[in-house]
């Protein structure tokens, strides 16, 4: 059985910054990612950003 667990990532503000996102196939880890959001590194604002899809 596959399980999904995704946890928030925290700054030391407890403000969160990003995902971690783990696959898991009878508890044994297949994969592993971190999805960062532009506030880990200092971006507030991004409106004027272009994002490509």
């Amino acid at each position: 059985m596959i399980t999904k667990t995704t946890e928030p990532l925290l700054n030391d503000k407890g403000k969160v910054i990003g995902t971690q996102v783990e696959y898991r196939l009878f508890g044994i880890l297949l994969m592993k990612k971190v999805l960062y959001k532009p506030e880990k590194y200092g971006i507030e604002f991004y409106d004027d950003y272009f994002t490509l899809i």
